[in-house]
């Protein structure tokens, strides 16, 4: 398999060795206080909302870390509607 991918066998076990990263593990654990909002809100916060709600309990994190790991994830806002359409309404003169 390492000559598939052209490394060593030595760089190969170190790297299993290694294990997840710091970043990898901060955003496991970030994962969970947004999904925790997300749910709360019933799926309507998107990342700038839940950034917001982040920074009020006090982890400091950019916006842009919040939409990444939401995609990630499948996480999607979903939108709300202000005009709602009622045909019939409206009388033509």
């Amino acid at each position: 398999m390492c000559r598939i991918y052209g490394v060593t066998r030595e760089g190969y076990n170190s790297w299993r060795r290694r294990g997840v990263c710091q970043r990898r593990q901060e955003d496991s654990e970030l994962f969970v206080h947004i999904r925790s909002i997300f749910n709360r809100h019933d799926g309507c916060y998107g990342s700038p909302k839940i950034t917001q709600e982040l920074k009020k309990k006090g982890i400091n994190v950019g916006q842009k870390r919040v939409a990444r790991i939401m995609r990630n994830h499948g996480l999607r806002a979903v939108k709300s509607r202000i005009y709602t359409a009622r045909p019939g309404t409206y009388r033509h003169v």
